[in-house]
């Protein structure tokens, strides 16, 4: 199957779906071969349901439970559902609205998302990627030196406890499953390659600098990599999958329009054999 290039730098990759597109006609070994490559796959135009949406995320690896139990697309335990609106599931325009790579508060290797365009808005929600594999890449050599063996600090528990005691609300599920973890600044993707691995929410410290100093590298890093030379925005259209593999991206959710309403399907694979 042909792959349409996304990008001019090797970041993202359409396949040739189309209405009719059955996961049980894919080969697991090519599909996971194609993320990756291009860490961003993207069907158009896909009619796949519920029961088809699973199919495709089992080709990748093992599928998380969604918890908390409210945030799930009723009857589907591994599928969250996500929307711009309080109350229907998860707000992920305020949850992602920042560059990060899903599973950060977890002390498990990154996984792939899987996420699909149930109703797209008419202006505005784009989701923004960066090729965190190109950013390293184009450092300059004295500064990967420097930050190659180097570690983020991620109080991801401590973080949202403190959010629930100063502002209320929270939820004590969500809060159980994060942990407090530390991350390589720098890790190995699933083909060896090496790339930058960074959250703008809940990387506080490089832990073997001190406070001053972890600003000033985690600012210029930031920078770096989302300067617009390794991006890839979506515009979505009905029915659109895109899947992702965290170790290779970072990612963000753009605003939507005002009056507009953008609903996900989400769904979160682990490698069944994962070299990250």
């Amino acid at each position: 199957m042909k792959v349409q290039e996304l990008t001019s730098f090797g970041l993202g990759g359409q396949l040739g779906a189309h209405d009719a597109f059955d996961p049980s006609d894919w080969d697991p070994e090519w599909l996971r071969a194609r993320l990756h490559k291009y860490g961003v796959l993207l069907l158009r135009g896909t009619s796949l349901d519920e029961g088809g949406f699973i199919s495709l995320g089992r080709l990748i690896g093992e599928l998380e439970e969604v918890c908390p139990a409210e945030e799930r697309v009723p009857g589907y335990r591994h599928v969250r559902l996500q929307s711009n609106m309080t109350g229907l599931g998860l707000r992920a325009d305020v949850a992602g609205g920042f560059w990060h790579s899903d599973g950060s508060c977890s002390d498990q290797p990154p996984g792939v998302t899987l996420l699909r365009g149930v109703e797209v808005p008419a202006e505005g929600g784009d989701t923004m990627f960066v090729d965190m594999r190109a950013a390293w890449q184009s450092l300059p050599a004295d500064d990967r030196a420097r930050v190659a063996d180097l570690h983020g600090w991620y109080p991801c528990r401590q973080l949202y406890a403190l959010g629930m005691r100063q502002m209320g609300g929270g939820n004590p599920e969500v809060l159980d499953q994060l942990l407090d973890v530390v991350h390589p600044l720098v890790r190995r993707t699933a083909t060896g390659e090496e790339a930058l691995y960074l959250n703008e929410r809940w990387l506080i410290q490089v832990r073997e600098l001190d406070r001053a100093a972890s600003k000033v590298l985690l600012r210029s890093l930031f920078a770096h990599a989302t300067c617009g030379a390794y991006t890839y925005a979506h515009s979505w259209r009905d029915n659109d999958v895109l899947i992702w593999d965290n170790a290779v991206v970072m990612h963000r959710a753009q605003p939507v329009a005002k009056g507009c309403r953008k609903i996900t399907h989400r769904l979160t694979a682990r490698y069944l054999v994962n070299s990250c």
